[in-house]
């Protein structure tokens, strides 16, 4: 029996660190490829397979084109470009981070994550809003399907884009519920040496960009701190990106009042995080705009309590498992976090329902929604 063959454009996985689009792209690729009658080939731009093969591709074919990221960037913004799949072969494309290729004999879909380029344009770096805004129409008029990652994020495409809304399709993110599980106490200790975390802590995982509202965490966690009689840390686990400046002095105003703030200055692994969650007292994530918000999963999966906004996905995917807060009030949010420190009743309730929560939302699951939408297509 032939296998249906689905090309992936693996630009984006030519990093050695990979954020959450980039996990999104590896994680469905490789579920795909579990799934059997199928074969997934990454794309690798000229240059780049070394990188992309130091990553868990064991499934997986990794095939360089003979092109370089750079052209492949004019290719995905240039409106005349010859058809890629002349050169690359016929098959299924999969473009896991908005832009795509012309294609001649071939479907392809596109993911476009959530509709932040349009809804809350001051959380993007001037030059990737521009880069989204300008070509946006382009790739959504050349693919056969649009996926995002929730139904808030469709709502919100379908307002964005002047397309018909069949044509954009959710699968949901998930997380490998044999990863991210809850760790046993001595590795919970062994991570918290590592990071130097010598109090019980409060977590928060998500680079330093405006979109993950950080600064107003560190507001709500002074506010509760002369509340609580134990010193409680708050660990930001994250790389800094656009505009972390206000993030770095919101960190310094919580040390001049003596309170600890842990932010590793190295990269930490994924295999560091399940231990990192487990051991948190809390899971934090008041972001003011998410297309669905992959970290509050991967810690309710752990057994952490977990916190979020009332905004965009968020609660479509904690549901009824994670205390909520109304957006951008500091106020509201040292509310919850009081609660979550001073209640164990209700750290307990959190951390049985998270897990069960979680277990909706498995990459297994993701690819077998995203492998019936290619056979459809």
């Amino acid at each position: 029996m032939n296998k249906t063959r689905v090309y992936v454009d693996a630009t984006s996985l030519a990093t050695d660190k990979l954020s959450g689009i980039q996990h999104t792209a590896l994680e469905i690729s490789k579920a795909l490829a579990r799934q059997g009658g199928v074969e997934i080939v990454l794309l690798a731009p000229l240059g780049t397979r070394n990188i992309i093969k130091k990553h868990d591709t064991g499934l997986l074919t990794v095939r360089t084109i003979p092109f370089s990221k750079k052209m492949l960037s004019l290719i995905a913004r240039t409106r005349f470009a010859p058809a890629m799949d002349i050169f690359i072969g016929k098959g299924t494309y999969l473009f896991p981070d908005y832009r795509n290729w012309p294609l001649a004999f071939s479907k392809s879909i596109t993911y476009i994550h959530d509709a932040a380029f349009y809804l809350y344009p001051e959380t993007l770096a001037p030059k990737n809003l521009s880069y989204i805004r300008k070509n946006i129409n382009l790739w959504t008029g050349r693919t056969d399907l649009v996926v995002t990652v929730s139904q808030s994020s469709k709502k919100d495409l379908e307002k964005a884009l002047n397309i018909s809304p069949e044509k954009i399709k959710v699968v949901y993110n998930g997380i490998d519920p044999d990863f991210y599980k809850k760790k046993p106490t001595k590795e919970i200790q062994n991570i918290k040496s590592k990071y130097k975390i010598k109090n019980d802590y409060l977590l928060h995982v998500g680079n330093f960009e405006p979109r993950k509202n950080i600064p107003l965490l560190v507001n709500a966690y002074i506010q509760i701190s002369h509340k609580i009689n134990k010193k409680i840390s708050l660990v930001l686990i994250g790389g800094n990106s656009w505009k972390s400046e206000e993030i770095e002095n919101s960190i310094k105003q919580a040390n001049i009042l003596g309170l600890e703030i842990i932010k590793p200055s190295k990269f930490v692994p994924d295999e560091d995080l399940p231990a990192l969650y487990s051991g948190a007292l809390a899971l934090v994530h008041p972001a003011i705009y998410e297309g669905f918000g992959l970290t509050p999963l991967q810690a309710m999966a752990c057994g952490a309590p977990v916190i979020v906004a009332d905004n965009s996905s968020l609660p479509e995917v904690v549901g009824e498992s994670a205390l909520l807060f109304a957006s951008n009030d500091a106020k509201a949010l040292a509310e919850q976090l009081e609660k979550i420190l001073t209640n164990h009743s209700t750290r307990n309730i959190l951390s049985k329902k998270g897990p069960e929560q979680a277990k909706k939302f498995t990459w297994q699951k993701s690819s077998e929604k995203l492998l019936e939408i290619i056979k459809n297509l």
